[in-house]
């Protein structure tokens, strides 16, 4: 696959890195992307969740997947009012997996 070179565009005040493949398929590089929706971590960004291996995801993974704020898990877990029933491990938030995947219709 050749790909031509990457395009600059600004979105929310960050310039975002994109080219297109031969094929017409547009990509975009993937640290530009976490930045403006302000993901620390790119590896978030990158785990698909049915391929997830853990029974739980730690509330960034599932805040991301969820496309909620942490805090906004954090509340459900507080008033026991969420969608997902979040589990309480070694004193931080995890959200079952198989909860979010339902959520998300899988």
């Amino acid at each position: 696959m050749k790909i031509a070179q990457f395009q600059q565009f600004s979105f929310a005040s960050c310039n975002i890195r994109t080219t297109v493949d031969t094929s017409g398929n547009p990509w975009f590089q993937t640290g530009d992307v976490c930045k403006v929706r302000a993901i620390a971590n790119s590896r978030h960004a990158l785990t698909r969740l049915e391929q997830e291996t853990r029974s739980a995801q730690p509330t960034a993974q599932g805040a991301f997947h969820l496309n909620r704020e942490q805090q906004t898990l954090r509340l459900w877990a507080m008033r026991n009012d969420g969608p997902a029933k979040c589990l309480r491990i070694n004193g931080r938030l995890d959200g079952p997996t198989d909860a979010i995947c339902k959520l998300l219709g899988g």
